[in-house]
């Protein structure tokens, strides 16, 4: 899908090598609205996230996965026990990160 066309460009040629183009109005503050025919194939809902990828002249938008998806994902494409393992690891990593901070937090009081 192809986003961020001039809307010249895009109401001339509505379709642009075989993608529908669509053009949108950037509100002073640029904020663009998704059309809902994008929304809804591309399955985003209210609150969720899209990324943008620019590649030379054209920007290319999709769907971030939800936190919950992605570790579907990963059940999927590792054997079993692998995202216990992950979540518990960064777990460690996570209290390995608050200790230090509590540690700085320490020092500077003493200071």
């Amino acid at each position: 899908m192809v986003i961020g066309i001039t809307e010249a460009y895009c109401n001339a040629l509505p379709y642009l090598g075989g993608m529908a183009a669509t053009s949108v109005r950037v509100t002073s503050k640029g904020q663009a609205t998704i059309p809902k025919s994008i929304r809804r194939k591309l399955q985003i809902e209210p609150g969720g996230r899209v990324t943008y990828v620019e590649e030379g002249d054209r920007v290319y938008l999709s769907r971030v996965p939800t936190p919950a998806e992605m570790e579907g994902r990963f059940r999927r494409a590792f054997p079993e026990g692998a995202a216990r393992g992950l979540r518990a690891e960064r777990n460690r990593d996570l209290a390995t990160d608050l200790r230090l901070e509590r540690r700085l937090l320490r020092r500077s009081k003493v200071r």
